[in-house]
């Protein structure tokens, strides 16, 4: 896992990559899960691989590959765009 920074704040941060399934279920705590591909069709945005629980609002939202999720310093958990992701951070130091 790589640490990122947006101006002051340290956040951690992993790809969705639409293989890295049990990497992402161990970094949110459980908060994400492998959508089949039979429950796709008939989901908000059939293109979602993953879905997590996102912290703002509580809800299930769908991960396309290249997404981000995001757990801040305060563990909340995120979903970025990867051109938002980019936009917003960089690479901190180690």
């Amino acid at each position: 896992m790589t640490a990122y920074r947006v101006r002051n704040a340290i956040i951690h941060a992993i790809q969705w990559t639409g293989e890295n399934k049990t990497e992402l279920n161990e970094f949110t705590n459980g908060r994400f899960y492998l959508i089949d591909e039979e429950d796709r069709a008939n989901a908000d945005d059939p293109e979602a691989t993953g879905a997590l629980l996102e912290s703002v609002h509580n809800t299930w939202v769908g991960l396309l590959p290249g997404e981000w999720v995001i757990r801040g310093g305060t563990g909340l958990f995120f979903k970025f765009g990867n051109l938002e992701f980019e936009d917003t951070y960089e690479v901190a130091d180690a």
